[in-house]
C-alpha cells in the first residue's frame, strides 16, 4: 500500500503508515493442521513414555500437588517464603520425574517442539495491507469530533469467539471520545498430566477486547473511503503471568495492543490495524511475569482508504478505537492478561476516494 504524506492538519502528530495492517477474518488453523500436529506429538510421546513409567509420573505430581495444598495454604501470609519453596518444590518434582523417565530429556525437548509450533498458529497474526492501493494526496474529508453518534464495545470480525476467561468491564463514551479497556482474561485447563502428553492434546485460547466510537457516514457518491483518526494515550499497561499447575509442564502468552479505523455495513465491513505494542511470554515451568512495552503518553494517528467500495447515499458505520488481542497454548500451567488502557479518540475525517 503506497500512502501519501501525511495530512498538513496532521503534521508532527506521529502519523506512521508502515505500521498499519488489515484486519481479516481471523481464524484458527485449519482442524486437519492442528490434528495432524497433534498425532505427531502423539506418536513420539507413546514412543517415549510406557505406560508403567506414565503411572509413576503421575502419581508423582499427585503426591506433589497434594503436599503443596498443604504447605502452600501454611506460607500464604509470607509471599518471599512462598515463591522460594514453590520454585524448589517445582525442581524437585522435575527431579523425581527424570529419574522416573527413561526418556524424560527427550520428552521435554519434544515437548517444546509442538508448543513453539502450536503458539505459533494460536497467535493469529494480522495480514499486511494490499500494497497496491494508491490514496489521493489531498482528499476532502468530513471533520467528526465528539460529542460521536456512536460507541462500541467487542470484537468486530463476525463469528470471533472468546475462549478465554474474560471479565470484561470495558466502555466508550461517546460523548467525550474516551475508551477505556479494563478486563481480566484467564485460562487455567486444568488438565492433567497425562491428558496433554499421552494424547498429545494442547488447549488453544484466544481472547480479543475492543473499544471504539465514531459516527454513521453518508457517501455522497459512489467510491472507496479515505478515513483519518486522531487518538490519544492517556494510560495503557498490559500485565502477562504464567503460574505452575505441577506436572511436565510449559506455557505461552501473548497479548497485543492494535488501533483500528472500521467502516462497517451491516453484512460485515473492513478494519485496519495498527500495531502499537506486542509482547510473548514462555515458561517451561516456572511462575513468570512480564508487561507489554511502554506505549507513549502522545497523540497517535491513522489514515487509509477502504478496498471496499460503498455506493451513495448508503450509511456506512466508521469506527476507531483500540482493541487487545490475547492468545495461549498451556499443559498443566494456567495464564493471565491483565489489560488497562485510557485513550481518547480527539476526532474522525472521512471521504470519498474513486
Amino acid at each position: 500500500m503506497i500512502l501519501p504524506p501525511s495530512d498538513p492538519q496532521f503534521t508532527g502528530r506521529g502519523f506512521d503508515p508502515a505500521a498499519a495492517l488489515r484486519a481479516t477474518h481471523p481464524a484458527m488453523p485449519a482442524p486437519t493442521e492442528l490434528c495432524a500436529a497433534q498425532h505427531a506429538f502423539l506418536e513420539r510421546t507413546r514412543a517415549l513414555v510406557s505406560s508403567d513409567e506414565a503411572a509413576q509420573a503421575r502419581a508423582e505430581i499427585a503426591a506433589t500437588r497434594a503436599r503443596w495444598a498443604v504447605r502452600g495454604t501454611a506460607i500464604a501470609h509470607d509471599a518471599t517464603s512462598w515463591d522460594a519453596e514453590r520454585a524448589l518444590a517445582r525442581r524437585q518434582l522435575q527431579t523425581r520425574l527424570a529419574a522416573v523417565l527413561a526418556g524424560y530429556a527427550e520428552l521435554r525437548k519434544a515437548q517444546r517442539s509442538h508448543f513453539a509450533a502450536l503458539f505459533t498458529k494460536a497467535q493469529l497474526p494480522l495480514p499486511a495491507l494490499d500494497p497496491h492501493v494508491v490514496l489521493p494526496a489531498d482528499p476532502e474529508l468530513t471533520q467528526y469530533r465528539s460529542p460521536f453518534s456512536l460507541e462500541r464495545r467487542g470484537p468486530l470480525s463476525a463469528g470471533w469467539l472468546n475462549t478465554m476467561q474474560v471479565q470484561d468491564r470495558s466502555f466508550a463514551r461517546r460523548e467525550i471520545g474516551h475508551l477505556v479497556v479494563d478486563a481480566d482474561l484467564s485460562v487455567d485447563p486444568d488438565a492433567t498430566w497425562g491428558l496433554n502428553e499421552l494424547f498429545g492434546l494442547v488447549p488453544l485460547h484466544q481472547a480479543w477486547l475492543s473499544v471504539a466510537c465514531g459516527t454513521v457516514f453518508t457517501p455522497a457518491s459512489n467510491g472507496r473511503l479515505m478515513i483519518a483518526a486522531a487518538l490519544h494515550n492517556f494510560y495503557s499497561r498490559v500485565n502477562l503471568s504464567l503460574r505452575d499447575e505441577w506436572g511436565l509442564s510449559e506455557g505461552a502468552v501473548s497479548a497485543e495492543v492494535t488501533l483500528f479505523i472500521a467502516a462497517l455495513r451491516p453484512d460485515g465491513g473492513e478494519v485496519l490495524h495498527s500495531l502499537v505494542s506486542a509482547r510473548a511470554l514462555s515458561s517451561d515451568g516456572d511462575d513468570a511475569n512480564g508487561e507489554l512495552p511502554d506505549i507513549e503518553q502522545r497523540p497517535f494517528n491513522l489514515l487509509a482508504a477502504t478496498e471496499t467500495a460503498f455506493r451513495a447515499g448508503e450509511s456506512v458505520m466508521v469506527l476507531a478505537g483500540v482493541s487487545v488481542r490475547s492468545a495461549s497454548a498451556l499443559n498443566d500451567m494456567r495464564a493471565s492478561v491483565r489489560p488497562l488502557l485510557w485513550w481518547g479518540l480527539d476526532e474522525l475525517r472521512i471521504g470519498v476516494i474513486a
